[in-house]
């Protein structure tokens, strides 16, 4: 069974369909979030719908893996420029992707990150 993902997105409706999105995908929503994600995210996987990357939600994401480092952070952003992936990667997420985002893309970079991980460990906090 696929692991379950927590989903966060700034605007409602991009957070809905995420969320369908992911569904389609057959995996489980663990939870679901309108704005940042909180630091006690329960989740091996979040997908992080930022909009347009800014110098708060690095910080964010910085705290975020810094409390759990275990987490795989997927990005999505409007225009991932080279510099802002860069300093995404650096801040602590495992991917970022161009937003509007298909399955296929979302779904293998989800099934990538999720074998790098210590699934075993992972499995309670699901």
């Amino acid at each position: 069974d696929p692991l379950a993902v927590s989903v966060a997105a700034a605007r409602g409706d991009d957070l809905e369909g995420l969320v369908d999105l992911i569904a389609l995908s057959g995996r489980r929503i663990a939870r679901r979030t309108r704005g940042r994600p909180p630091l006690d995210e329960p989740a091996a996987l979040l997908v992080w719908d930022v909009g347009c990357l800014g110098e708060e939600d690095l910080a964010w994401l910085r705290m975020l893996v810094a409390n759990r480092p275990a987490l795989a952070v997927v990005l999505l952003e409007s225009f991932p420029r080279g510099e802002a992936t860069a300093a995404a990667l650096e801040a602590g997420a495992r991917a970022v992707l161009g937003r509007p985002v298909t399955l296929e893309a979302l779904e293998g970079t989800l099934a990538r990150l999720e074998s790098t991980l210590p699934v075993a460990g992972m499995r309670g906090r699901e």
